[in-house]
């Protein structure tokens, strides 16, 4: 009989950990193979930059502090899921995992299965839309016993 691997990337926007499960038959046991922490910048120091000035186009002429129209918290969350999706697909590519489970909030989770890749989306079974990210290893088969 052949072995499969799964791959489980259970993640938020601060922290991601890969886990294998290896399993001929049976129940396999859960194997952290990895981790990423997104170096998150507090909050007070992403755009720190004083904002830039322009003036009002109005017959006043009085200046007035420019919005900078993105939240850059978010925009770091974003790009760390991009970050891990592109991991994902590389190792599905290389056919490191036979399927994959994803685990991260909605939101996350969302934003890591857009930027799957048709190979890593093949290997995609399931989801869950939960914040996993500081249950124990011991702990998290009790989140997938319904798979």
């Amino acid at each position: 009989m052949k072995q499969t691997t799964t791959l489980i990337l259970v993640a938020d926007g601060a922290h991601a950990r890969f886990i294998e499960t290896h399993r001929v038959e049976g129940d396999g046991d859960l194997h952290q193979v990895g981790s990423i922490d997104n170096k998150l910048h507090p909050s007070h120091e992403i755009g720190s930059d004083k904002p830039g000035r322009s003036f009002d186009s109005g017959a006043g002429g009085q200046r007035h502090s420019m919005d900078p129209g993105t939240d850059l918290h978010k925009e770091e969350k974003l790009n760390f899921a991009d970050r891990l999706a592109a991991r994902l697909n590389a190792d599905a590519l290389a056919s490191r995992f036979d399927h994959l489970i994803v685990v991260a909030p909605p939101v996350m989770l969302g934003e890591i299965r857009s930027a799957l890749d048709k190979h890593a989306q093949e290997k995609l079974t399931h989801t869950v839309a939960k914040d996993l990210t500081h249950v124990s290893l011991n702990d998290l088969p009790s989140h997938f016993k319904q798979m």
